[in-house]
């Protein structure tokens, strides 16, 4: 027999992926107890155990609220408390609604005393730039009392400086002087304060009764006005009546009477 030819065969180690994950997971056993002693094998009582005990180690079967395979017939409450729903309370409140309704309650409270107080001073304002619009006025009017009467204005310029140069006298005379002399002073200026209060009281007094004049001229015409205006209507009311009357009487009259009166002849047709 003829021998088997040689083969020469070259081992070559395989490539590595260096990307491929590790094959082998080296995992460390947890560490045992230090001591040798040995946990105790319990072994169960001869004691019975009652109804009550039964029940609180009783753990009730895993009931799914998907699946069903065997059809049983589950009732109600095993399956709510499977769901859990009953070990959840929904009925608690997030205390965060308290601090929302308590800061909106503040801010209300805040804009409210804004929005017064803003209003305060805009009616102080009001009041002040009121004050001066009258305070001007009295000025124009006193101006044109002044140059409407220049008589009474000279008289009261002298009346002034008659008091000015009385005053200037009496200081170069004792205490006693002085005070006769201010108290003899005093009737000469109080007539010219007195005329300018009585001109502006009569002058108020006349327009008072000039807008009472024409008020009470505006409601008569008013008032005439208002009398027209019914009269109007009543006699339109009552030529409305007359002429609905007259077409009932003429809606409910005969044929003959209507050609009688002739607002019907025989041509009609």
């Amino acid at each position: 027999p003829m021998a088997a030819p040689k083969r020469v065969i070259q081992m070559v180690s395989a490539h590595v992926d260096p990307m491929a994950p590790p094959k082998h997971l080296h995992r460390k056993a947890p560490r045992g107890p230090q001591t040798d002693e040995f946990s105790p094998v319990l072994h169960p009582s001869s004691k019975k155990l009652t109804q009550e005990q039964r029940e609180a180690w009783n753990i009730p079967a895993c009931i799914s609220n998907w699946k069903n395979t065997r059809g049983y017939t589950i009732p109600l409450d095993k399956r709510l408390a499977a769901d859990g729903r009953g070990l959840v309370d929904n009925n608690v409140l997030n205390p965060n609604f308290a601090t929302l309704s308590e800061s909106l309650y503040v801010a209300e409270r805040q804009a409210r005393d804004e929005v017064k107080m803003r209003a305060q001073v805009q009616q102080s304002i009001t009041i002040q730039h009121k004050h001066q619009q009258e305070q001007h006025l009295r000025q124009l009017a006193k101006q044109a009392r002044q140059q409407r009467n220049p008589a009474t204005a000279t008289s009261n310029n002298i009346a002034t400086t008659t008091v000015l140069d009385t005053t200037a006298t009496t200081t170069a005379t004792t205490t006693n002087n002085n005070n006769n002399n201010q108290n003899s002073l005093q009737p000469h200026v109080i007539p010219a304060h007195n005329n300018e209060h009585n001109d502006e009281k009569g002058e108020d007094q006349v327009a008072a009764q000039q807008r009472e004049r024409l008020r009470l001229q505006r409601k008569k015409e008013r008032e005439r006005e208002y009398r027209m205006e019914q009269h109007k209507n009543n006699k339109d009311s009552t030529e409305d009546q007359d002429l609905v009357k007259k077409r009932r009487l003429e809606s409910d009259r005969d044929v003959s009477e209507k050609i009688a009166l002739g607002v019907v002849t025989g041509n009609a047709n």
